[in-house]
């Protein structure tokens, strides 16, 4: 089966981040800080059940963040990172692993 894998990178100072995918929760949390240690703030890995969407990512904590992440149509498995900018969250999609460990 088909997995995201979904990291929250950098740029999150204590921000509330929920994060849906077709409208169904895969991440939420109050406070999401980012841990310069390890490079990034989260990490979630799901099972995609449809073979295309979408993936939105809010900033709960002022509401003014938002994101939304087309997930592309195939078999390969999805790395997404996201981060904040600006007061912006950007994002970047792909099918390769990411070199964080």
């Amino acid at each position: 089966m088909r997995t995201l894998h979904l990291f929250l990178e950098r740029g999150f100072s204590g921000e509330g981040v929920t994060v849906t995918v077709e409208g169904e929760e895969i991440f939420r949390s109050e406070a999401v800080s980012t841990d310069l240690m390890m490079g990034f703030a989260a990490q979630v890995d799901v099972p995609l059940t449809t073979e295309s969407g979408r993936m939105d990512v809010c900033i709960s904590s002022d509401g003014l963040a938002e994101a939304m992440v087309p997930l592309p149509a195939g078999t390969e498995d999805l790395w997404v990172r996201v981060w904040m900018e600006d007061g912006r969250l950007l994002h970047a999609l792909g099918t390769e692993p990411l070199g964080f460990l």
